[in-house]
């Protein structure tokens, strides 16, 4: 009952975004962030205050948009964590009267200033994040931490932006739920913003272009697309200008405008990040059949995939792969008790959205599925999971998932014919440089 009254409230607010209640609207967005700041800089120990993302860039849908703080504490092993308990807490309390301020775990950036430093210089996806902040985050108290961050080269953030895919592909993930129920106007907005940060992240990657603003990379990206995506960027454009309006959400097509744009942005930034290195050779060896399905429920569970793909996917299909879950760790090779699997589509043509939900739908029903995480391949150069549970590892690019590929492509047991043999040859791959 909350989520359809807050539907509603959400509706109405898009639905009468224009003059003069825009000006109504703006000014409880400005009000939910100074009253938020002026609430946290009175904590002891809160250093630094921002506010980031589209509001932080003037990219507000009212009613849609969230207000997304960040905020950096001292350095103290004595009240570290006592301090960032408070902001959470403070945080929370407002968020209930101002809800656009979202959820303290899932819009509140909170860190000490050790931790801010070390993420921007160990993790790829907050790399990219924080560099965007030097130029779209706006200081709203204390320190400028974020200028203080190393200065880096285009082509060291080749790598780092394209970990934004993974993060809007497990956002979009949801398309592929068979009770997904959210409204209309929800999943149009969603799917602008995957959209536009695709294209900003393809442009930036593939032709050297920085955009940060979402219609401005809207209107340069369809210099560079097909005729038949063209269109979907001018329908999405749209579908911002009319949220609730009744025109017909094209799922399929976007999705598969999405994974295009992933494809070139993945192999270019292999290109350009690995060059022509082969860097180290490995030996693997893959575990006989009768090794790797020793679990009669994954017998079953493979017979009813088997009898789907037949049914419903065998024409977009070049096969189906079913492969050790392993990455690096070369043992579990040559280790008979594998006990999760990747269950690979490796598609020739795009595979309807309606589809796939019906063949993830047998994940969700048999408990046996929790070991085997389904995956869509397309090209033969890049896969993406249909069930995410870690979304640093749910988009795979073969240089930088060399194992996988080598397993699909020349040591996977393969169906609906299986073209495993007991005594295969051994596997050679690169692993990255």
């Amino acid at each position: 009952m909350k989520s359809n009254i807050q539907d509603l409230i959400q509706r109405i607010i898009v639905h009468t975004s224009s003059p003069p209640l825009t000006y109504l609207y703006r000014k409880i967005y400005d009000l939910s962030v100074v009253v938020a700041t002026f609430l946290l800089k009175r904590l002891d120990g809160v250093l630094a205050i921002y506010l980031r993302r589209g509001v932080a860039k003037g990219e507000i849908v009212y009613g849609l948009s969230d207000i997304d703080l960040l905020v950096i504490v001292n350095d103290d092993n004595n009240r570290e964590e006592e301090v960032k308990e408070k902001v959470k807490a403070t945080y929370d309390r407002w968020s209930h009267f101002m809800p656009i301020l979202g959820s303290v775990d899932r819009e509140l950036g909170l860190y000490s200033v050790s931790e801010f430093l070390n993420l921007y210089k160990d993790y790829d996806f907050y790399r990219n994040r924080f560099n965007d902040g030097k130029y779209s985050w706006k200081l709203l108290f204390g320190e400028d931490v974020v200028k203080t961050l190393p200065q880096l080269e285009d082509f060291e953030l080749y790598l780092p932006a394209t970990e934004e895919f993974k993060a809007w592909w497990a956002l979009l993930n949801v398309e592929f739920n068979t009770d997904f129920g959210s409204p209309p106007f929800k999943r149009k907005y969603m799917w602008y913003k995957a959209i536009s940060e695709a294209s900003m992240i393809y442009l930036f990657v593939c032709y050297g272009k920085t955009i940060r603003n979402r219609e401005a990379a809207l209107c340069e990206i369809k210099n560079y697309l097909a005729h038949e995506h063209q269109c979907y960027i001018d329908r999405i454009r749209n579908y911002l200008r009319h949220l609730t309006s009744k025109e017909a959400l094209v799922s399929d097509k976007l999705m598969n405008l999405f994974i295009t744009l992933a494809e070139k942005t993945f192999r270019e930034m292999e290109h350009s990040v690995y060059g022509h290195a082969k860097g180290k050779r490995a030996i693997l060896h893959m575990p006989c059949s009768h090794d790797i399905i020793t679990d009669c429920n994954l017998v079953n569970l493979l017979k009813e995939l088997d009898t789907m793909v037949r049914e419903e996917l065998e024409p977009y299909l070049d096969y189906i792969a079913l492969i050790p879950q392993v990455e690096f760790d070369l043992d579990v090779l040559n280790n008979p008790e594998v006990d999760s699997y990747y269950l690979v589509l490796l598609q020739n043509s795009y595979i309807p959205i309606e589809k796939l939900r019906k063949f993830r739908s047998l994940f969700v029903e048999n408990s046996t599925s929790r070991s085997v995480e389904p995956i869509i391949v397309s090209n033969r150069n890049i896969a993406f999971s249909l069930k995410v549970d870690k979304t640093l590892h749910c988009i795979k690019s073969p240089r930088r998932y060399p194992i996988f590929f080598s397993l699909l492509h020349r040591g996977a047991l393969r169906f609906p014919e299986n073209s495993f043999e007991e005594n295969a040859e051994p596997i050679y791959c690169y692993l990255p440089p």
